[in-house]
């Protein structure tokens, strides 16, 4: 009512203009309205009459009012209970919350109680607050009180009273509505005023006075309710934010929770209850009642379930239970269920708190790891590839069974560190003591091939791989890979062979997360910018609140990879694109929450494994205000499962009895080997004491007695004693047993290992029967075999030990004391001192001393070498007797180990091959890719993804036949393993070549479950094979060719050199006799060319080329090719055209032989294949960036190629055709010589183009080097006359008369030939027929006074060569001049004989005018105009 309001309540506009009017005023003031009250009041009380009604009336409005206000009263305090409730868990405000949660309950609980008063006979009212309001308040009530009095805890109760909490709020509200309207009252009050005629002298002042009061007090009452009611209206709205934001916290925790009352049925769950069984839509969501709970776990595991229950209300032990259930999907998942009950205030009444969990990918994680583990082990026993680790701290080492197997070790071999090292071969030890000490100080990782000795003494290669494991960022052990590469070397070995025997024809030619901060909640709007950052967040982040609410998305520290690989699976799910944030919410904003695991990267780079649960975070209209993601760091989780899992298989397959007890010494676990030898399984020792099983009337008592007395006193001890088996049978067994310890040193249980020593205990007492037998044995021997006592006296010896040392020493005599009469040597020939021989240790350390070689002197100087075996001899109570020793004479071994290690060290060094990485592929029996290694990824070029769920018939190459794969799976089949040579295809198409090995993969019952197959790739091996076989061919098809080449040449020279010697017709007829002689010249010619090419090609291959650069005229080679050429052409009717296209240099720096040589092989080939049309040598000056080039090409007419010839014609054991090569003759190294010298000029020789029946055309492209004179022209008619090259008659060398020439030659025919060539030229020959005899002829002529004016010597000759002579003369002062002469026609045999002495050099066979130019020069002093070249390089 507007008289009720103050000026700032006015809502409606139309009384804005008269706001500050001064009748409102008057009209608003309480001295103005007591008076209206009061002669209202008078009024109403004097048309009634009815002087009871006015105070009872008013009375009621007021009570209406306050009932109103009372319910909002009520609503509130239910908010502050709910929000003191959840601050109680925050130790900082608990203890003020528990204060004011008392005060709130108290008055929480009067107005309740008012209200119920108030409401006795308002019937719907009643009805409401009795049936539904009442019981929730009593609830409530309960739940709190317990918490106050300690019974429960907070975080216990807290969902029952929110539960309650949303039940009652909605109740309060309806409850108000159907609550008496206060104003109706009001209204009712004005007609029921009575007139009566005392109110007209008594009431107007005391109505007036009451009125004023009243009102003025009604004002500030309602002033005060309207703020109060602002204040709820923001409480409410915070309440609701909170109760938003716990709710989203419960269904995005890890644990559903849920309760039930067994007494009344009661059954409660957590909103996100149900996802856990397969519901995804909270639409889908069933009643929440017991019975839906118990079908969801199943039949088969109600049972269990109820025995639990019951087993727990019996004996208090908690409920933890991990069943299979069947959601409402229909599959099958693993549910952990855990409860405890809790005591209502009635004592039969009980109720069941408890949480669930969905753990079906932790178990499924826990298969796969066994399968794994299975799998590994299968691949390790197929592939014959170990594994070891080393515990850094512990400094015990671990091997696989595998590794076990390489090192051929005996049962129950322990490794340690130091022994591991023993095992490689001597060199090897530093390398891999050096790697290991690095991994462990710079966290490098290491793979080496190393040579390696076996237990039993094979020698073999083995590859053994390790790197550094860390946790916590501390490295804690090494792990790594072990294996036997003996067969790879081989094989490496093989194939080096087979390079040899081709190099060789070619020679011929941040910290663990505790307690709460192990979660990390971070929220964010929807956009994805984070509005919430715990700090279990900043704690496994490392990054601040501050660095990240309103700054950053949660994509700045995830793993992008990991990103787009799950949007990549949500995008394939869901048929939309998502990226980006969208990829952590996208099943949240369908109402599902998206548990995984994802990468953290933290602040300082390092990264967390994290399970990642994200929901969205709902308004109370559903809308979405948010997300959030809750995280447990598992990163140590993951590594301890694989640490325990470790453990776990390392204890499980240790080869002694392991058990482990509790505190009182009852049996919590025992492994497989303790089964083996008690027959007890653990479920029959299970809380047993082992002693009560396994004792009985053999057992010593002492014994037992003993092992009490040590475990009550939780002491470590070692004894042995006679246990029981489970059939009867009694044996001996080892015990070590070592007490268990908490973090506080409290005893927790024992750990015993036991190791069965019957057979020991009986070898002893074999031992003690058979000592009689020792000295028979002894006998017997054919070896040497002595026994000493504990003083080393010798007690017996055999007559082999007698004959070993040469005589015989005397029985217990101290001066043969440990064979002191014999001297003794070590190996390495050190004398050992008898007090420290084998026998002397054997009886100081009472240990068995096996295969120690030692060498014995005898009395006669003569020396054996001996392994020795000394073995102690106990009495029955164990004490040391004596010793015996057993020498085995290896004198005669040793030699051939010498040998043998020889040859073995000469084999290792041939062991060098490329690294062979396996390829692993896992089948099912159907042949379908079930794995396969990154190796297969690489080679074939399928991703992993690509291949799995295929068949290997992505791979086939076709190669092989049907008949092929059926009898690879018949010997599978029927063996189980096959290995062969397969041809696979890669993803790009192109073949290769796989050794492979197939074998079938069976199950612990040994039935088949499909096929692993290993392979190594030999590709290049294959390739390798087959170049060999083409170079081989190849090399064939050339041999034949320079067969023909040869054997054409000497046809001629020996039967026309025949005809002459014994045809009187060529003896007397000039012309056949020129013709005989030029044909023997020509064949001459020819086969020194054909031999000059094939040292050229050897030459240059051999890379001992040297180039001669100087200035070069190429107009005259040119000329000179030009000269040489055009006749043959001509007679053949051939055209030979020279054409210069552009000004060329006449003058360049380049070798003028080699360029000649190009070009007369280009050229000649051209005149040799051309029978008809023209030939053109077309050269032009080009330019190719700042470098100019000589382009010479040469086209011809011929008959041109076809394309498998022509990508031939450049190697160099093959020719375009061998029909070709014999028709026109020739080696066919013409074009390999000129293009590898071309490209030592920095130059190429090529292929410009060809076409059969068209002709060819090659192309010699030189880059040049001009000089300071060089000319551009286009005619070498342009030449200076100076320049021009004049025409003159060859000269006749001719010698001085009575020139005296010493010819040092041993060849009879050499000497002829020579001696008659220099006598024609008018010289006197004296011929030698070694270097010795022309040595002394020199001396006798100088002595006599007519020295000879040059030696002409061979360089190879017997007693002393050339090289030599020309030395020792050059030593003893002789200045004449000496001119070289030998077959070697390299350029370094030339240089050879310069350095010996000589001053010129002619090579065989002798050119007769080259002979004579040169001889005149060295006599006369004149310079030559013609040099003879090397003939080859």
């Amino acid at each position: 009512m507007p008289i009720f309001r103050s000026d700032s309540g006015i809502d409606d506009a139309d009384y804005v203009h008269v706001e500050y009017s001064g009748w409102k005023k008057v009209a608003h003031s309480p001295y103005l309205q007591a008076g209206l009250a009061s002669l209202v009041l008078i009024v109403v009380l004097s048309l009634f009459q009815k002087p009871s009604l006015l105070p009872q009336t008013a009375s009621a409005s007021v009570t209406e009012r306050h009932l109103q206000q009372a319910v909002s009263q009520l609503q509130v305090q239910t908010a502050e209970i709910v929000k003191h409730l959840l601050l109680l868990s925050n130790p900082e405000q608990a203890a003020s919350s528990y204060q004011r949660l008392d005060e709130l309950l108290n008055q929480w609980n009067t107005q309740h109680h008012q209200l119920s008063q108030t409401f006795k006979d308002s019937a719907p009212a009643a009805a409401k607050l009795d049936s539904q309001i009442t019981p929730l308040f009593e609830q409530i009530t309960s739940d709190v009180l317990k918490v106050l009095s300690g019974q429960q805890s907070p975080e216990a109760m807290l969902p029952l009273v929110l539960t309650s909490e949303q039940k009652l709020m909605p109740l309060l509200v309806e409850f108000q509505s159907v609550l008496p309207d206060a104003d109706q009252g009001q209204t009712g009050h004005a007609a029921s005023v009575s007139h009566h005629w005392f109110f007209w002298l008594v009431l107007p002042v005391t109505a007036y006075a009451a009125s004023f009061y009243l009102l003025t007090c009604v004002r500030k009452r309602q002033d005060s309710l309207d703020q109060r009611e602002t204040d709820l209206d923001l409480r409410t709205q915070n309440l609701k934010s909170n109760q938003s934001q716990l709710a989203a916290s419960i269904s995005a925790s890890f644990h559903e929770t849920w309760s039930w009352t067994k007494q009344t049925n009661e059954f409660w769950c957590s909103e996100s209850f149900w996802r856990v069984f397969g519901y995804t839509a909270e639409s889908e969501f069933p009643l929440a009642q017991y019975e839906v709970f118990l079908n969801h776990l199943g039949a088969g595991n109600r049972e269990s379930w109820e025995s639990a229950i019951e087993r727990h209300l019996q004996e208090g032990k908690p409920i933890d239970l991990k069943v299979r259930t069947r959601n409402q999907l229909g599959f099958s998942r693993w549910v952990r269920i855990q409860a405890q009950a809790l005591n209502g205030e009635r004592e039969e009444q009980r109720t069941l708190i408890g949480t669930v969990e969905d753990i079906h990918d932790y178990q499924l994680t826990k298969l796969q790891l066994n399968q794994s583990e299975k799998l590994l082990s299968r691949v390790g026993e197929v592939a014959r590839i170990g594994g070891w680790h080393l515990d850094l701290e512990t400094r015990e080492l671990f091997w696989t069974q595998e590794t076990y197997a390489i090192h051929e070790v005996e049962p129950g071999y322990r490794p340690s560190i130091e022994t591991a090292y023993s095992f490689y071969a001597p060199e090897a030890r530093p390398v891999l003591q050096n790697a290991l000490e690095r991994s462990i100080e710079t966290g490098q990782s290491w793979d080496l091939k190393l040579p390696f000795i076996t237990a039993k003494g094979r020698h073999i290669w083995v590859r053994a791989q390790g790197e550094l494991e860390y946790e916590q960022g501390n490295p804690v052990r090494l792990v790594g890979a072990f294996q036997d590469i003996t067969e790879e070397k081989q094989r490496e070995a093989d194939f080096l062979l087979l390079q040899y025997d081709e190099y060789t024809s070619r020679a011929h030619l941040d910290g663990v997360i505790r307690a709460a901060t192990e979660v990390s909640i971070i929220a964010t709007d929807p956009k994805g910018i984070i509005t919430l950052f715990s700090p279990g967040a900043e704690q496994l982040l490392g990054y601040s609140a501050r660095e990240m609410i309103g700054i950053q998305t949660p994509e700045s520290f995830h793993l992008a990879e990991e990103i787009e690989e799950h949007a990549r699976e949500l995008t394939t799910a869901l048929g939309r694109k998502i990226e980006n944030f969208e990829t952590f919410i996208a099943l949240a904003q369908q109402g599902d929450s998206d548990k995984r695991e994802w990468t953290y990267v933290c602040k300082d780079g390092s990264h967390r494994t994290v399970e990642l649960t994200v929901t969205a975070i709902r308004d109370q209209y559903q809308q979405i205000e948010g997300f959030l993601g809750v995280g447990i760091d598992v990163t140590l989780q993951k590594q301890n499962e694989k640490q325990l899992s470790r453990l776990a298989t390392a204890v499980s397959k240790s080869t002694n009895g392991v058990v482990i007890t509790d505190a009182q010494g009852r049996v919590e676990w025992v492994n497989d080997r303790f089964t083996r030898i008690t027959g007890y399984g653990l479920e029959e020792v299970m809380g047993q004491r082992p002693g009560g099983m396994l004792q009985g009337e053999k057992t010593d008592p002492q014994v037992i007695e003993y092992m009490s007395r040590k475990i009550r006193e939780g002491e470590s001890f070692e004894t042995e004693v006679i246990n029981y088996h489970k059939s009867g049978a009694e044996y001996w067994v080892h015990l070590k047993v070592d007490p268990i310890l908490d973090a506080d040193g409290k005893l927790t249980g024992f750990m015993a290992i036991e190791n069965d020593i019957t057979e020991r205990k009986q070898a002893e007492q074999e031992l003690l029967d058979s000592r009689e037998k020792i000295r028979r044995l002894i006998d017997a021997l054919p070896v040497a075999a002595y026994t000493c006592d504990t003083e080393g006296l010798i007690t017996y010896y055999n007559q082999a030990a007698a004959e070993f040392w040469g005589r015989e020493p005397k029985i217990e005599n101290p001066e043969d004391r440990f064979c002191g009469s014999f001297r003794l040597f070590g190996t390495d020939g050190s004398p050992i001192p008898h007090e420290k021989c084998w026998m002397a240790l054997a009886l100081e350390t009472g240990k068995t001393l096996h295969g120690g070689e030692i060498v014995v002197e005898s009395e006669d100087g003569s020396r054996k070498t001996a392994l020795a075996h000394v073995s102690p001899l106990f009495n029955f109570e164990g004490e040391l007797t004596g010793a015996v020793n057993v020498l085995v004479d290896i004198s005669d071994r040793i030699a051939l180990e010498k040998s043998l290690r020889e040859a073995t060290v000469r084999l290792e060094l041939c062991l060098k091959v490329l690294d062979q990485h396996a390829i692993v592929a896992e089948t099912d029996l159907n042949g379908t890719i079930r794995h396969v290694n990154e190796m297969f990824c690489k080679v074939s070029g399928y991703t992993e993804a690509e291949t799995i769920g295929q068949t290997h018939s992505i791979v086939n190459s076709g190669t092989h036949s049907r008949e092929f794969w059926k009898e690879v799976f018949r010997t599978i089949a029927s063996e189980g393993m096959w290995q062969g040579e397969i041809c696979n295809r890669r993803k790009n198409g192109e073949p290769y070549w796989v050794d492979t090995t197939i074998a079938t993969m069976k199950d612990g019952e040994g039935t088949p479950t499909g096929y692993l197959a290993i392979r190594n790739d030999i590709t290049e091996l294959k390739q390798a094979q087959e170049a060999a076989l083409a170079a081989s061919q190849s090399k064939s098809e050339f041999l034949a060719n320079m067969s023909h080449e040869i054997r054409t040449p000497l046809t001629a020279i020996l039967g026309y050199a025949d005809l002459l010697k014994n045809d009187s017709e060529f003896s007397t007829s000039p012309r056949k006799r020129d013709q005989a002689v030029n044909t023997i010249q020509e064949a001459g010619n020819h086969l020194l060319t054909v031999i000059n090419d094939i040292l050229d090609l050897s030459k240059i291959e051999a890379q001992k080329v040297q180039l001669d650069y100087t200035t070069t005229q190429v107009f005259h080679i040119l000329d000179h090719i030009e000269s040489l050429l055009r006749p043959p052409a001509t007679e053949k009717g051939v055209e030979m055209v020279t054409r210069i296209q552009n000004p060329i240099p006449d003058l360049i720096k380049s070798d003028p032989t080699r360029l000649r040589q190009i070009l007369m092989n280009l050229v000649g080939n051209a005149v040799k294949f051309t029978e008809q049309g023209q030939i053109q040598l077309i050269v032009e000056l080009s330019q190719q960036g700042e470098t100019a080039f000589l382009q010479f090409d040469i086209r011809d007419t011929g008959p041109g190629m076809s394309s498998a010839q022509a990508e031939k014609i450049f190697n160099a054991f093959s020719q375009a055709d061998t029909s070709v090569t014999r028709q026109h003759g020739g080696t066919g190294l013409g074009l390999v010589i000129s293009r590898k010298l071309a490209r030592l000029m920095n130059g190429e020789v090529s292929l410009v183009w060809t076409e059969e029946g068209t002709g060819t055309c090659f192309r010699l492209l030189l880059p040049i080097e001009t000089v300071a004179e060089t000319r551009y022209i286009t005619s070498r008619l342009q030449d200076d006359p100076e320049q021009t090259e004049h025409q003159t008659s060859p000269a006749i060398h001719s010698l001085p008369a009575g020139t005296r020439i010493l010819l040092a030659e041993d060849g009879p025919d050499n000497q002829r030939l020579i001696s008659f060539l220099l006598k024609k030229k008018g010289a006197e020959v004296d011929v030698a027929d070694n270097g010795a005899i022309a040595l002394r002829k020199f001396q006798e002529a100088e002595q006599a006074g007519q020295p000879f004016q040059l030696l002409l010597t061979d360089m190879q000759m017997p007693e002393m060569d050339g090289y030599t002579l020309a030395s020792t003369l050059r030593a003893a002062g002789a200045g004449l001049p000496i001119v070289a002469l030998t077959a070697h026609a390299m350029a370094e045999d030339r240089q050879k004989c310069l350095d010996a002495g000589c001053d010129d050099y002619l090579s065989k066979p002798v050119n007769s005018k080259v002979l004579a130019k040169t001889l005149l020069h060295w006599i006369t002093q004149q310079t030559p105009t013609e040099t003879e070249p090397p003939s080859v390089l």
